[in-house]
């Protein structure tokens, strides 16, 4: 790398070529650098070394009680240099303990924050987004010299501590316009923390402009929360999860407040992600009127576990749009696991405004083509429908399945559909497939089809493409394996050059779907 002695040298445009590495060893060699280029390399800081190094005059002190000393000794130009500089840092990743992370405990910029920080001076004015991971909670006590008005996120994971709780405290005193809370204690996501609730209790009245909020899952217990979280009257999403439940779709905000019903309890939530238990507090008093997205991850809970909050979903959560269910642990109960999938589309019918409708538990769904039509009619704003399980467990042959004649129902009622994923039964009918001229709409990206019992060499995949967009990929999950299929490969000039080089870990895949459409041809 040529060391420009000013990095205004560069021609503008070739800032969006060169590496952040690349951009970081140009900052470290230049006197004097672009509003273009710190506007550039500060867009997502996450080493605050990197920081340090970049600041010229800023060398490591050998000795932390050398702070005083430190800062006295800077001129009112290299103060003004500082913050120049630091005003741009907009997102900041703290970490001890994790693998591939910078240390923060430089003495040098602590001794440089702490004096900041006495004269009420941010040392990042213009901080959006901090994260802070420390497995050591001692240096949780330097937390509030990061905070300020213009902080937005704030995603904290610390040991459960007594020492913890002062810091937060004035933390949260100071970033009053927070907008986003992430909470964890590492090892306790499983256990009460009851020993960090006192501290939250707290917190939560000054934080009045939170509008997304994760919590710890074993708080969805705890009732003492219900009351304080209630009143925060602009908090749009909340979750209380064991894992970060990060859902497939993109959860449209309803549009305007006119939509949403005067409510004292909490009036602004649209969106609840949580873990099952077998106590959830908390969810009957979430379950508003005016919630529109739910996410639940069962961990390996049965219908009985779930039925007090399920089976009054239609009367609790009548604006419901967004409804995916999952689990994270395996429950080897096969006749449970049958009866949870029925319970679960059962009571989604009730649910008229369905845009998404997502289910990936252990065992399929089991239903005929008659209840399937009932459920296409049922949703006719549907966009997403996903139930194919997240495993392939033996099925028997008494279990019943809906079969490929389901998706004309689908193409018929739901012209919105952008993903259709069903388990179905897809062996050839004794007589043949009937004779069908629906066709999805254009909207249609992908169909997953997820089976143990089907048959796709022959017949079964031309038959499904004749009902396709041509822009519409088709996935087939077997048992053996998976195969993904744009329809636009489906041409016989395509496959006619069999030298030509298609990935070749895939290669014998397309290779029997040419042979299957030159018989189809012949």
């Amino acid at each position: 790398m040529h060391r420009f002695w000013y990095i205004t040298e560069l021609v503008e445009e070739t800032f969006v070529y060169l590496s952040p590495q690349d951009l970081f060893r140009c900052a470290l060699v230049s006197k004097v650098l672009s509003n273009t280029a710190f506007d550039f390399l500060y867009r997502d800081v996450s080493r605050v070394t990197d920081v340090l190094k970049i600041l010229g005059p800023l060398g490591l002190m050998p000795k932390p009680e050398m702070w005083n000393a430190f800062c006295n000794s800077f001129s009112e130009d290299e103060w003004e240099y500082f913050r120049s500089y630091s005003s741009r840092v907009r997102m900041l990743k703290c970490k001890w303990g994790e693998k591939g992370c910078e240390h923060i405990s430089d003495p040098t910029f602590l001794a440089l924050a702490e004096s900041m920080y006495r004269y009420d001076i941010p040392v990042f004015p213009n901080l959006r987004e901090l994260t802070w991971h420390d497995r050591q909670v001692h240096k949780f006590l330097d937390i509030a010299i990061f905070a300020s008005l213009s902080l937005r996120s704030f995603t904290f994971c610390i040991p459960i501590a007594q020492t913890f709780s002062q810091p937060l405290i004035d933390f949260s005193k100071i970033a009053t316009n927070l907008n986003h809370l992430d909470v964890d204690f590492q090892s306790s996501r499983s256990k009460p923390s009851t020993l960090a609730l006192p501290t939250f209790l707290e917190i939560i009245p000054v934080l009045r402009r939170l509008s997304s909020l994760r919590l710890p899952q074993s708080w969805i217990e705890l009732t003492k929360l219900c009351e304080p979280l209630s009143k925060l009257s602009h908090l749009a999403s909340l979750e209380c999860s064991a894992t970060r439940l990060v859902p497939n779709f993109k959860v449209i905000p309803p549009s305007g407040v006119k939509s949403f019903e005067p409510l004292e309890s909490f009036p602004a939530l649209y969106e609840f992600r949580f873990t099952a238990c077998s106590r959830p507090t908390l969810v009957a008093d979430c379950f508003t009127v005016n919630l529109v997205s739910i996410f639940v991850d069962l961990r390996g809970l049965l219908y009985p576990g779930i039925r007090p909050w399920m089976h009054d979903l239609r009367s609790t959560c009548p604006k419901l749009r967004y409804f995916a269910i999952a689990s994270s642990e395996h429950n080897p109960d096969y006749a449970g696991g049958l009866d949870l999938s029925r319970n679960i589309f059962e009571s989604a019918l009730g649910l008229p405004h369905l845009r998404v409708f997502e289910l990936h538990v252990a065992y399929p769904l089991t239903a005929t083509d008659i209840e399937m039509e009932r459920a296409a009619i049922a949703w006719p704003n549907l966009e997403i429908l996903s139930l194919c399980p997240g495993a392939h467990p033996p099925i028997s042959e008494d279990t019943v399945l809906p079969t490929l004649a389901c998706l004309e129902s689908f193409a018929l009622h739901c012209p919105s559909l952008i993903h259709l994923g069903l388990h179905v039964d897809a062996r050839i009918p004794l007589d043949g497939f009937p004779e069908t001229t629906y066709m999805f709409s254009q909207r249609l990206e992908r169909l997953v089809l997820a089976s143990s019992r089907i048959d796709f060499e022959e017949h079964v995949v031309p038959y499904l493409m004749e009902h396709l967009p041509r822009t519409a990929t088709l996935s087939l999950d077997t048992d053996a394996r998976a195969y993904d299929l744009p329809k636009h490969f489906f041409t016989r000039q395509y496959f006619g050059n069999y030298s030509f080089n298609v990935l070749s870990n895939v290669r014998r895949k397309w290779e029997r779907v040419a042979s299957v459409l030159g018989r189809r041809g012949s």
